[in-house]
């Protein structure tokens, strides 16, 4: 059995794969945005469209699926190249229809820590 030590040394290991930002891997917070109320058909590549066209560099879109499901959790994470950029998409973009919902868009630090899918 793995000791306390090698089982946190393992779990951080897997964070930094699994979630590059939250890992430190070099982006910052105040380049990131949280994207809410997506509909379950909004993927990565649908999403980095949406926030490439006309606002910015986006450097990574990811929505979140549920591990078991597969299913969209109806979130996700878009990261711009400067914090200009995000300004412009929260004011240009919150509120907006995507795919029949209305997007949440605010900086990720804005939420609380814990998201999670509840179906």
């Amino acid at each position: 059995m793995a000791s306390h030590g090698e089982a946190v040394a393992a779990q951080s290991k897997l964070d930094g794969y699994d979630r590059p930002f939250d890992s430190g891997a070099g982006y910052d917070s105040e380049k990131k945005l949280f994207v809410g109320n997506l509909s379950w058909t909004v993927d990565d590549e649908s999403i980095g469209a949406k926030f490439s066209d006309l606002h910015g560099k986006v450097l990574d879109a990811k929505v979140t699926f549920d591990k078991e499901s597969g299913r969209s959790c109806g979130f996700g994470f878009v990261t711009y190249s400067n914090a200009e950029e995000v300004n412009e998409a929260i004011q240009n973009l919150d509120g907006v229809d995507f795919d029949g919902r209305q997007m949440r868009v605010n900086l990720a630090g804005d939420k609380s820590p814990l998201r999670t899918c509840e179906f």
